[in-house]
């Protein structure tokens, strides 16, 4: 919204938001990949909702999962 507005300084939080959801899909795919407590295709299941619906699935991964998973 503040880059269509065309506000002041608008590109250093879009790269700030971008590069923070980058970093956290890194770290919950590492966690969930690096995991003993759950199968393969959990693992795989967790990875593609990770890159795909980083949003929504990063919000129920620490809501539910990350107890499951860590």
């Amino acid at each position: 919204m503040m880059k269509i507005s065309h506000w002041e300084y608008s590109s250093i939080f879009l790269i700030i938001g971008i590069l923070s959801t980058i970093l956290y899909v890194v770290v919950g795919v590492y966690e969930v990949n690096n995991s003993n407590r759950i199968s393969s295709s959990e693992k795989v299941l967790w990875t593609i909702g990770f890159i795909m619906f980083s949003f929504f699935v990063g919000l129920f991964y620490l809501i539910s999962g990350r107890r499951k998973v860590a």
